[in-house]
């Protein structure tokens, strides 16, 4: 792993991939007030065996390693970043020389570095050769050391700087379907298009995103996989079936789990339905707990993510105090959940409490496929690119207490536990896999109604089943990677699995039947638990409880959504700690631009008011302070926002500026600057209100507020407060509330805004 360092006081996970480019001439500047200029991502030289060891960069606290702070014989470089994300810089094996490097921000004000201000330091992370990582910031520039260990020989070799720079936001689409008992089923999609339960869809604004969603797009329908019933399906309504379900989804191409140590060997996503309430094994929120049936009741529509990688698989249940289980990555609507968290949403209802009968109050996440941006994922259906799907039987469902749709039935007499293959409209629908392949229907009595709920799927390409033996033999390449879950219900459930001999269970992930002596490589014609529920964090009804249902599932490579690009979703950054999230809208504040943090607002958590007198804002959607005199009730408070541009070379209309609303009209506020955001965002009691920003505090401006009780900065914020590139600054406002103040202390603060100045 490359050493971890934070630009802003924020943990970023530093990783590589980058290829070397040509490397340039020159070996470096023996004076770090004459730096070598260089650029870029690429390979460098250095060339330290004439140089002599300055007395800068010399007592680092960050470089202090096997008794000594001291970089030998160092030569500097002047680095210009071209882009904003990790900057990696490595000499591991492109050199002989037991080299010793930092990385410090550069202010041509200062010229060589202060001390103890450097970004990162390194001595033998790979051998006797070093590597750093730290954020960089696109047209900022930094200084670069690069020297020995004391005592070691100075000589010449070659440096790489590199990133594992991403796009910001999404890294894949989600493609997804509802029941025909949630509220989408009948309803007109971004088009006017009726969307049934065999449709699947997009978000309609491009991506997951916070809050209310525009109506998700039809891409692939009923018709486009050759469904006969379709043409049947004249006005749907919820609750009313299509006899078109479509419960199971996959292009074929989903990421093949592999076995071979390595990290990033496979991420599990799957949705569950709304009786599911998982069971707390992980640290991680939200979750299955947090957001389902005996919580907020918003799980069906969610999205999660096994926690831990299927390394290695098979996985059985796991012992007590194994960090397996799940988290929750995109959520049903975008909206706060009644849990209280908040992570972006993609265009389902909610929330959807548990009720029997055909009609749902909220939406159920019927089946998901992940999609890399220029894929052939949303290709038309063909037979050079078909569709992998299973549809849903008429199976009596407990929990609910009614019957499946019998869509398997209704559009060619195939089987619910069929995975079938569509070649498209014109083409011929048929069965890939059979339920007997699969080790399903295997007892006579009631045979035909084991049903698959959930199905992860990798062809070779020939659009043939070549079933593996055994998990893991398809990364060969000749054999098809097959994973799937039944439904509730299934006659499957309870029979012992071929792999560890425990009672199958619908929350389960599941290969076709494994041979062999029964626990060792299995040994029955059930199916094999690849992945057991209790691993993935739900009730597997094997200790005597109710199961959880899975309801759709798929694989991927790289994290769904990872805005900082440092390998791990964004959702699990903020729930280990790894990012800020001090707005609460799911989204690292370190991709944000502006981010309001430390409301005087209750949130529907378990907190109480933290406000000095009860004096929360109970008015305001969006961030505030705590409630001022401006109502009898106190319960309305002000707002900060930023505005403008965040780089400090921004002039005219573009500069940044701050604004506030809701304060008491015609009285004076001090717009105030601060380094910390104090007790790590919530804020502190102060007077009405909560301080927030801390630290080097800088006053800005005095604003009287209108008549309307609106003010905002007219001063120059970056000359004022004396900002420079990669600085991350925190603001407020304290203004008076002198005759209706509700705690008496006749001033209150508006909540807080924290800015990262770009170059």
């Amino acid at each position: 792993m490359s050493t971890m360092r934070s630009l802003l006081s924020m943990a970023f996970f530093v990783a590589l991939s980058a290829s070397p480019a040509e490397a340039v001439q020159g070996g470096g500047s023996d004076s770090c007030a004459q730096p070598q200029p260089i650029s870029g991502l690429g390979v460098f030289n250095f060339d330290n065996t004439n140089a002599t060891t300055g007395p800068e960069g010399q007592n680092e606290t960050l470089c202090y390693a096997f008794g000594s702070s001291t970089v030998s014989s160092d030569v500097w470089f002047e680095w210009t970043s071209t882009f904003t994300g990790i900057a990696t810089v490595s000499t591991c094996s492109l050199t002989a020389v037991d080299t010793k490097i930092a990385a410090y921000p550069q202010n041509p004000l200062v010229g060589c570095p202060q001390q103890n201000t450097s970004l990162a330091c390194n001595d033998d992370l790979c051998g006797l050769q070093s590597e750093i990582g730290f954020a960089a910031l696109s047209g900022g520039t930094y200084l670069l050391q690069i020297g020995t260990f004391p005592g070691s020989t100075p000589g010449a070799g070659q440096f790489e700087i590199s990133t594992n720079q991403v796009p910001s936001g999404l890294n894949y689409g989600v493609v997804f379907s509802g029941d025909y008992k949630g509220p989408l089923h009948g309803g007109s999609d971004a088009n006017g298009d009726l969307i049934r339960e065999s449709d699947l869809l997009a978000p309609g604004n491009g991506g997951p995103t916070s809050g209310n969603q525009t109506a998700p797009e039809v891409l692939i329908s009923g018709a486009d996989l050759g469904l006969q019933a379709f043409a049947q399906c004249g006005n749907p309504a919820p609750g009313v079936p299509c006899q078109v379900e479509v419960d199971a989804f996959s292009r074929g191409g989903d990421y093949r789990l592999f076995n071979d140590g390595r990290p990033g060997s496979g991420r599990i996503y799957f949705t569950v339905d709304e009786w599911a309430r998982g069971i707390s094994i992980n640290p991680h929120s939200p979750s299955v707990t947090t957001e389902g049936a005996s919580a907020a009741k918003e799980a069906s529509a969610d999205i999660f993510k096994l926690v831990e990688e299927v390394l290695p698989g098979p996985v059985p249940p796991p012992v007590p105090g194994n960090p397996w289980g799940n988290i929750a990555i995109i959520d049903g609507d975008g909206n706060r959940s009644e849990s209280g968290y908040k992570y972006p949403g993609y265009g389902l209802k909610e929330p959807n409490a548990p009720t029997q009968g055909p009609l749902n109050q909220g939406s159920n996440a019927d089946s998901i496929n992940f999609y890399k941006p220029g894929s052939t994922e949303l290709d038309p259906i063909t037979a050079d690119n078909p569709a992998f799907f299973s549809l849903d039987g008429n199976l009596f469902d407990p929990f609910e207490g009614i019957l499946g749709s019998n869509s398997a039935g209704a559009n060619g007499q195939f089987k619910p536990g069929d995975v079938l293959i569509s070649t498209g409209p014109t083409g011929t629908l048929s069965v890939y896999a059979s339920s007997a392949a699969l080790g399903l229907d295997q007892d006579p009595l009631v045979e035909d109604l084991d049903d698959i709920d959930a199905l992860i799927l990798w062809d070779n390409g020939d659009g043939v089943y070549q079933r593996a033996a055994f998990p893991y033999q398809w990364v060969e390449g000749e054999f098809d990677m097959l994973i799937f879950s039944v439904r509730r219900g299934s006659p499957i459930i309870g029979t012992p699995d071929s792999i560890f001999g425990l009672p199958i269970s619908e929350g389960d992930l599941l290969v076709p039947p494994v041979p062999g002596p029964p626990g060792v490589q299995g040994g029955s014609s059930a199916p094999g638990i690849l992945v057991s529920a209790e691993a993935m964090g739900l009730r597997s009804g094997r200790d005597g409880t109710a199961a959880d249902d899975l309801g759709g599932a798929d694989t991927s490579e790289d994290p769904i959504i990872d805005c900082n690009g440092n390998g791990a979703e964004d959702s699990e950054d903020i729930s280990n700690g790894t990012s800020d999230d001090y707005n609460a809208n799911g989204v690292p504040d370190e991709c944000e631009e502006f981010v309001q943090f430390c409301a005087g607002q209750q949130l529907p958590t378990a907190l109480t008011c933290q406000c000095p007198c009860g004096n929360c804002d109970t008015v305001n959607a969006d961030f505030a302070g705590c409630g001022n005199g401006n109502s009898a009730s106190f319960n309305a408070g002000a707002s900060l926002v930023g505005s403008g541009s965040t780089s400090v070379t921004a002039t005219g209309a573009d500069i940044f500026t701050l604004g506030a609303t809701g304060l008491i009209p015609s009285q004076p506020g001090l717009y105030f600057q601060g380094i910390n955001a104090i007790n790590s965002g919530s804020g502190n009691q102060f007077g009405d209100g909560l301080r927030c920003a801390g630290g080097s505090v800088v006053r800005l401006e005095v604003r009287f507020a209108s008549t309307g009780g609106t003010s905002s900065t007219t001063a120059d914020l970056i000359l004022k407060g004396g900002v420079s590139s990669g600085d991350l600054r925190r603001y407020q406002l304290w203004y008076r509330d002198p005759s209706s103040s509700p705690c008496g202390t006749q001033f209150n603060l508006t909540n807080g805004v924290q800015v990262l100045f770009t170059p």
